[in-house]
């Protein structure tokens, strides 16, 4: 059968978007351009004056995968079933696999290059077969993971993300599962082969099946030549501010390579020519005009980074870096009426020059510094902290450790008295998610120590990417992968 569908064609969104029924899923290829389409949809239903409508099927593929493997243990279509691996839960089992084979602990940069690896052969739907990856020693290693990760999978009934593709697939053949009436692919810049073997079973079903980029509409190029790369910033936000002052409405796009190292140069300059008056202290909780489409880890945040701080109590030892930061955080209850105290008892530590403290010695400096008057909050909430530490440190499975860390960021009193902004909502949101990323590794991992727990804990929050959820702000600022089939 020709596949006229594995060759993209150029057609206007808006014109799209208006002929979408409840029979139609719009598929993009990222999350970005998701929320785009969703919002040009909505626009298009307020111009037409309507009061409701029904919300449009716009998904990112691999979300659409996953509403389909529901679809299929809800209608009871998998009767051996299989729990569905989450990213870190794959990430564990390839931790257990790599560790086996070396003395020390595999660095996260390590799993994860493996992890991906093991994907690309699913993706690309590369035989599994042992004579493929005989021609070097990492290839033979590989391949001896690959076979334990399979092995420990189909032993405790276990299926990674890329595994359930196939499965869908059957189901569709079998008529179990209904197959779609029609898609549209946007955003894609390849298809992989295994998506091209689900689509391509789809449309021998009667699915129909377009693959659709934006229309490239004719404009004019400028290039200019800046002496570095600052004053090619300051240039990008004057050009940002001119164009928003002739038309306030513009949508503008700054795709940026390499976006991860000059995002904070970018937001900076932007704030500094954009709204210059975000940087006195009364203004910085103001909404910035402008959105970034990369986010940054949960770890780099000032709240996130105070809560793991406080769950350093579960070590034997405390840094000084650790008590300071915690003694100068407006996040830990108490601070408004003891911030001068605090800071005082902050100096006084400074001056004794120990690196680590234990907490029994940190109470007991604090006694003696008089802390039972001058800051009594702070205080009351070290001793009840160290009376629940004393039956609360033995080794258990990481869901408890999850309770645990959130039990004793309530007795410090973290973000206890703290007024919360929209993004601050949305961040804290996105912590407890991680609470629930770490219960759910019960599945592949037994009891574990404090320290693990902890480190584990930091892992995770230095991988999470967040970014928080804005109205649709007139300035997008992107990557490149990030800006296909958006229009500005």
């Amino acid at each position: 059968m020709k596949q006229d569908w594995l060759n993209p064609k150029q057609v206007n969104i808006n014109e799209l978007l208006k002929d979408l029924n409840q029979n139609t899923t719009v598929l993009t290829g990222n999350q970005r351009l998701t929320s785009v389409l969703r919002g040009l949809s909505e626009q298009i239903f307020i111009s037409q004056q309507l009061s409701i409508w029904g919300s449009p099927s716009i998904m990112p593929w691999s979300s659409w995968l996953l509403t389909l493997w529901e679809d299929a243990l809800v209608a009871g279509l998998l009767p051996g079933y299989e729990h569905l691996l989450s990213p870190w839960q794959e990430y564990i089992i390839w931790q257990e696999i790599i560790a086996a084979d070396f003395s020390a602990k595999p660095t996260i940069n390590t799993i994860q290059l493996v992890q991906n690896a093991w994907q690309l052969v699913w993706s690309w739907c590369i035989p599994q077969n042992a004579s493929l990856f005989d021609y070097n020693q990492d290839s033979q290693l590989f391949w001896k993971w690959l076979q334990r990760f399979q092995t420990s999978c189909n032993e405790r009934k276990l299926i990674s993300a890329v595994g359930i593709v196939g499965k869908l697939q059957r189901l569709f053949k079998l008529q179990k599962l209904i197959p779609p009436q029609h898609l549209i692919l946007t955003g894609f810049a390849v298809l992989n082969p295994l998506q091209i073997q689900l689509l391509t079973a789809l449309a021998n079903l009667g699915c129909r099946i377009e693959w659709v980029e934006h229309q490239v509409k004719s404009s004019s190029v400028v290039r200019i030549a800046c002496k570095d790369v600052h004053e090619e910033k300051v240039w990008m936000a004057r050009w940002v501010r001119k164009k928003q002052e002739d038309n306030p409405g513009v949508r503008i796009g700054i795709v940026v390579p390499e976006l991860h190292n000059q995002r904070d140069a970018i937001q900076h300059t932007l704030d500094e020519i954009l709204i210059p008056e975000i940087f006195y202290p009364e203004n910085q909780n103001q909404t910035p005009p402008y959105n970034f489409s990369l986010g940054k880890a949960l770890i780099l945040f000032p709240p996130i980074s105070i809560a793991l701080s406080a769950l350093s109590f579960f070590g034997a030892t405390l840094r000084f870096e650790t008590i300071s930061q915690l003694l100068r955080s407006p996040l830990i209850v108490g601070w408004t009426q003891e911030s001068g105290a605090r800071a005082l008892l902050d100096v006084k530590l400074r001056e004794i020059g120990e690196p680590v403290f234990t907490i029994d010695t940190l109470i007991g400096l604090s006694t003696r510094f008089g802390c039972d008057t001058t800051c009594p909050i702070f205080l009351q909430r070290l001793r009840s902290t160290r009376k629940w530490l004393m039956v609360n440190q033995s080794n258990v499975k990481p869901g408890q450790w999850s309770s645990r860390f959130d039990q004793i960021l309530r007795m410090m009193g973290w973000l206890e008295d703290y007024s919360l902004s929209q993004e601050m909502f949305q961040l804290i949101s996105a912590w407890r998610e991680l609470f629930a990323e770490l219960a759910s590794l019960d599945w592949v991992m037994g009891e574990i120590t404090a320290t693990d727990a902890t480190n584990l804990l930091n892992q995770m929050a230095g991988q999470r990417i967040f970014q928080p959820q804005v109205d649709n702000q007139s300035i997008q600022i992107l990557g490149p992968l990030e800006a296909q089939g958006i229009e500005f």
